[in-house]
């Protein structure tokens, strides 16, 4: 195998030499040599088109990887929680709250490391969904992200009361919203919780 070596010549910018091993020279037009750095930049620029397009995967996939630990932290919160309490502690009724008007985290908290969705407050990222119709915990709501309709007071009926004071299991969706590096993402995490 021989080697060769390109020398370029600055004072003839009409050709370049390169020069085999045997020390024989063998003359490339202009052309030529351009051509042939036309196709090394153009292979460098998918490379770095390749990389920069990684990045952006990468950057989601974190981004997705924050949201559910923050959903995944949201529901172990709650669940610490007492049981009676977490609806009225996490409902969007403030006047409801256990320790006074607007004393309870409420419905949304902030996720950091995400940036919200245009229209929503920083604080507004995270969401907390309860199968709710206004301030009434409901059997009869149709939402199959929540496995709703179900029984939630066990008592084998579904009917359209308010089952605030008496159920036995709480389901909830935890809803992330964030503006990612390409676009608005969302992800939903539904749990049933139960009396302990």
């Amino acid at each position: 195998m021989s080697a060769h070596y390109i020398i370029i010549n600055f004072t003839n910018k009409r050709s370049c030499r390169i020069i085999g091993r045997n020390g024989s020279l063998r003359g490339i037009s202009t052309v030529e040599a351009l051509m042939s750095f036309s196709v090394i930049c153009i292979a460098l620029l998918g490379t770095v088109k390749t990389i920069g397009s990684s990045i952006g995967i990468t950057c989601a996939l974190t981004e997705r990887e924050v949201a559910v630990r923050a959903a995944h932290a949201k529901i172990a919160e709650i669940d610490s929680q007492s049981f009676s309490q977490i609806l009225v502690m996490y409902d969007s009724d403030a006047a409801n709250d256990p320790g006074g008007k607007a004393t309870a985290p409420g419905p949304y908290f902030a996720v950091s490391g995400l940036q919200p969705q245009a229209g929503y407050a920083a604080g507004n990222v995270g969401e907390i969904q309860f199968p709710v119709s206004g301030t009434q915990l409901r059997e009869d709501i149709n939402n199959t992200a929540l496995g709703m309709p179900r029984d939630l007071n066990g008592d084998g009926k579904i009917d359209g009361f308010d089952h605030s004071a008496d159920y036995k299991i709480l389901p909830l969706l935890i809803r992330i919203r964030w503006k990612g590096p390409d676009g608005n993402y969302i992800i939903d995490v539904p749990t049933v919780l139960s009396g302990h």
